[in-house]
Order: structure tokens, then C-alpha cells, then sequence
């Protein structure tokens, strides 16, 4: 018999703590107007990192100067901001793809990201809020909740996707989950190869 292995991430509640004010300072909302702003490029990685270290970080350092914390702990703060960093950076590249211009809209005031206590983005939920973001479209709102597989909503939100989208989905065998789904609710599982 298999055991599986079991990664649990533990923390001490100063840590928690730490984590959950830079967690705080990332969600602020001209943070995340800035990062709505930032333009994202897939061929100049490095230059796009600079520029994220120059543009985003170092408003995150200012704001965490400005909490005049003590040394000790100032210095542990230092250290989460570019585990954060990369975190939202990741975020945000993968979600443009399906978002294109519209993060500009919804991370300052609409859905701002969901994070867990160990720092990271909780994606799922996440997504539960933009899916419930009408800054969206129906078609992308259903895009992501298939993307995240959230049962619950695709099937509420295919019967609002306009009939030509439906028709689309439904006759092309593509392999991604927005194509994959109309077949998952007709019940026609033999379609999907």
C-alpha cells in the first residue's frame, strides 16, 4: 500500500502575521492599480522583470517603510515581498491570456486576488469572484469557471452564453475545458476524445 506524502506548511503565528501584512500591502488598491497597468511581455522577460522589480516592488518596499516597523522584522518583510511578487506576477500573465485588457478593470475595485495564509494566491477562489464579476462578459466568465472547473456555475452560466458561442463550443473538438464542458452537460462523454 502507497502512502502518500503529505506537505503541510507550518508557520508560526509571527509568520502568519508577516505574511498576512504583505498579503495586506499587495492588496491595496492603488497596488493593484499599478500591477492593472503594468504591461506584461512575453518576449522580454528579464527587461519585464526589471521593470516589475523598479515599477511594483519598490512601491510595495515604500509602503512597508512607511509601517515603521522594527529592523528585525522589517528585514523578514524584505523577504516576502518577492515570493509575493513572483506570486501576482505569475497570476497575472496567465490570467491576461483569458482576460486580455479587462484586468484593468477588475483588480483595483471588482475582484482583487484571494490569498492563502501561506502567501500564495488561492486561485479557486479567485476565480469564484471573478466569475461572479459582471465587469466580465458571460463567455469569459465561462471560460474561467471551466478553466477552474467550478461545477457549480458552468452549467448557470452555459445557458446565458449567447446561442452562437454555444453552437461554436459544442461543434469544434477542441481539447480545452470551454470546449470539453457543453459536451460534459448534454451528457455526450463519447464525444470526448
Amino acid at each position: 500500500m502507497e502512502k502518500q506524502l503529505k506537505c503541510v506548511l507550518l508557520l508560526s503565528l509571527k509568520e502568519m502575521a508577516l505574511r498576512r501584512v504583505a498579503v495586506l500591502l499587495w492588496s491595496d488598491s492603488d497596488i493593484l492599480a499599478s500591477i492593472s497597468k503594468f504591461q506584461m511581455s512575453e518576449f522580454a522577460f528579464d527587461k519585464t522583470g526589471r521593470e516589475w522589480r523598479v515599477t511594483i516592488e519598490d512601491k510595495i518596499k515604500d509602503k512597508m517603510f512607511k509601517l515603521k516597523l522594527p529592523e528585525s522584522l522589517t528585514k523578514q518583510m524584505i523577504v516576502l515581498i518577492r515570493p509575493n511578487s513572483l506570486e501576482i506576477r505569475r497570476w497575472k500573465k496567465s490570467h491576461e491570456y483569458y482576460l486580455w485588457m479587462k484586468i484593468r478593470e477588475i483588480l483595483p475595485n471588482s475582484a482583487k486576488p484571494c490569498w492563502t495564509t501561506a502567501g500564495t494566491i488561492d486561485n479557486k477562489k479567485t476565480a469564484e469572484k471573478l466569475v461572479r464579476c459582471y465587469v466580465l462578459d458571460v463567455v469569459e466568465r465561462y471560460e474561467l469557471a471551466c478553466l477552474y472547473c467550478l461545477e457549480d456555475g458552468i452549467p448557470l452560466l452555459w445557458e446565458k452564453v449567447p446561442e452562437e458561442k454555444k453552437v461554436y463550443c459544442s461543434e469544434n473538438n477542441y481539447s480545452t475545458l470551454p470546449f470539453c464542458w457543453p459536451h460534459i452537460l448534454k451528457g455526450e462523454l463519447s464525444k470526448l476524445n
